[in-house]
This record gives structure tokens, sequence and C-alpha cells, in this order.
């Protein structure tokens, strides 16, 4: 867990002009098995179910990361790099994207200028 395991990683990784970012599984620079520490659980990483957990979880990783160039992982995916659901999940993914855009720019101003890769 790179944003954990040491808090002088992303200050360092800044410092020599890297900027991080997450794999498609890792919403808003939250590593995947930070949900275990710092979340609820794997039957609750369902954004149908639990959104204001999951929301307030992305948000705590995008204050985290604010300082610094970062990528920011935009999507959800299931637990572990499932699929999200037996279904083709749009509304779902539409209403995660939305959620997730509007913690950019509630965080950093105008989110469509914070760089993001999008994994849907």
């Amino acid at each position: 867990m790179f944003n954990v395991d040491d808090i002088l990683n992303q200050p360092l990784a800044d410092a020599y002009g890297i900027v991080m970012g997450s794999s498609h599984t890792e919403p808003l620079a939250r590593a995947t098995n930070e949900w275990s520490v710092f979340g609820n659980g794997v039957e609750k990483w369902q954004f149908t179910s639990n959104n204001a957990t999951l929301t307030d979880y992305w948000r705590q990783g995008v204050l985290r990361a604010r300082p610094y160039d970062t990528l920011y992982t935009i999507g959800m995916r299931g637990y572990g790099d499932t699929a999200l659901s037996e279904d083709i999940a749009t509304e779902q993914l539409e209403h995660v994207v939305a959620t997730q855009r509007k913690l950019l720019t509630e965080i950093h101003g105008d989110a469509s200028k914070v760089p993001q890769m999008w994994c849907l």
C-alpha cells in the first residue's frame, strides 16, 4: 500500500517528479488492500448498497493525494478485479463515475483539469 506503508512515499515520489496512480481496480488513489484495512469487507464493496461508505473512502484517497501529481483511476470493478455484477451495470457505472468526478471537483476544483484514467 504505497500511500499507507510509509507516509514519506508520496512526498518522495513527488520530489523526484514521479506521478503516482493506481491500477484499473483501484479507484481514486486507494489500493485494493486498503479496503480490507480501512473499509468494511469484501461484501460491502457494493456501490448500490454502500455508496456513502465508498464515497467517503474515495474522498479520503483524493484528499491524501491532493498535494501531489496523481493520475486518478475512475470507475469501479468488483472486489479483487471481478465483474461488478452479472449484468451490464451501465447505470451503476454512470453513478459511480458521476460520484467520483464530483469528488474530484469538490477537492481539486475542475475535474476536467485533473489527470484521470477511466477504467469502466
